[in-house]
């Protein structure tokens, strides 16, 4: 009998060493989050790069996975970057082919180049990776303008920041806008990272006094803006819940193709006359678990892209969920909302990912909430 199990056991890995097996069979390699440190081919890199973005490194995941756990949303992988033996972040060295004095690393659009340069290379695979990249052109004042991030759960993405080569630390214990970090850019490269990885812009909720949200403006126009000097950060409880089922944080990439089917029935907006809250109601209909909904809103020239306020709320077994907007705009606006799923998915049309797919539904402000258009 032990014969027979190890025999059928070779033959199940040979199956699917040589794709015999069905693709469903098989899961999908995980998709790592690489770290770049790109050059031009006439710039070598700063000795520091290893240990400094190793503090970024430590300070990411600290941030990101502090702030999950804090609106319940704990990630099953709390050290996602890819790490040395000597516990060092795994910082993958990629020159350009062309000077620096081309011009044509000075803003984003090169991410092939760097993605095969880096495959040759390092042998990274095809994987629908996250590619956090950071450019390093020279010393100050030279530097790489355009930060830039976009991605989804399902096809990887792409982060672009510069990397200054300067004096100074960065601790986990840090605030986000404290000086040194504020001077690295820290912030804007997180945020960045934060669009590879599938999140949109949201802002700050008045009645969460917690600082700066990651995804929401930078720090000078935040300051600007709330006339405060701020220097804490975290993380929305609606960008946690986008981040929770990703493959990176989960550790696996089952269902990872999987596109959801779904429809929304029911919408529907109570006012609260008590909390002055709006309560938006409806039942989603999905051939896959949905975890949370997440609702974004928008008001033309009030809550716009970075200062949209976000709320979020669990989705029921049965598809029946309930958002809470605490803070409602005395203007029209449009509520847009999108769907969490099990597989790291976020989508509101049940085409696309990401907020492009937001399912949007324009409403009227009255004394007694929001009413929803037809």
């Amino acid at each position: 009998m032990k014969k027979a199990m190890t025999r059928a056991a070779l033959a199940a890995l040979f199956a699917v060493l040589a794709g015999l097996l069905p693709v469903s069979a098989q899961e999908p390699p995980l998709p790592k989050v690489n770290v770049v440190l790109f050059t031009p081919a006439d710039v070598a890199p700063p000795k520091d790069a290893v240990r400094r973005l190793t503090q970024v490194g430590d300070y990411t995941e600290a941030f990101l996975v502090k702030w999950m756990k804090h609106w319940g949303y704990p990630p099953v992988r709390e050290k996602f970057l890819e790490r040395n033996p000597d516990g060092s972040v795994r910082v993958l060295f990629v020159s350009g082919k062309e000077q620096r004095a081309s011009g044509k690393y000075n803003q984003p659009g090169f991410e092939v180049e760097v993605r095969q340069s880096a495959n040759a290379k390092y042998q990274l695979g095809q994987h629908g990776h996250v590619w956090w990249i950071w450019i390093y052109l020279g010393d100050p004042p030279l530097r790489f303008q355009g930060y830039e991030g976009r991605g989804t759960a399902r096809s990887g993405g792409t982060a672009f920041v510069n990397y200054l080569n300067a004096a100074g630390e960065i601790r986990v214990t840090d605030d986000i806008g404290a000086p040194f970090p504020e001077r690295f850019a820290l912030k804007g490269a997180m945020h960045e990272l934060g669009h590879g990885l599938g999140l949109p812009h949201n802002g700050p909720l008045d009645k969460q006094p917690l600082g700066m949200p990651l995804m929401g403006a930078n720090i000078p126009n935040y300051r600007q803006r709330t006339r405060d000097s701020e220097t804490r950060g975290y993380l929305s409880p609606a960008s946690a819940a986008m981040l929770w089922r990703h493959p990176v944080f989960t550790g696996s990439a089952k269902d990872r193709s999987v596109k959801p089917k779904f429809s929304v029935a029911g919408l529907a907006t109570i006012y609260d006359a008590s909390t002055k809250n709006v309560r938006l109601r409806g039942v989603l209909k999905s051939d896959y678990a949905a975890h949370s909904v997440v609702v974004f809103d928008n008001v033309p020239g009030v809550h716009e892209a970075y200062w949209q306020k976000p709320y979020v709320a669990r989705v029921a077994k049965d598809g029946q969920f309930e958002v809470r907007i605490t803070e409602p705009s005395g203007k029209d606006g449009t509520l847009r909302l999108m769907f969490c799923f099990e597989n790291g998915a976020s989508s509101g049309d049940s085409r696309t990912y990401g907020i492009a797919s937001a399912l949007e539904k324009p409403y009227h402000a009255t004394g007694d909430g929001y009413q929803l258009a037809p």
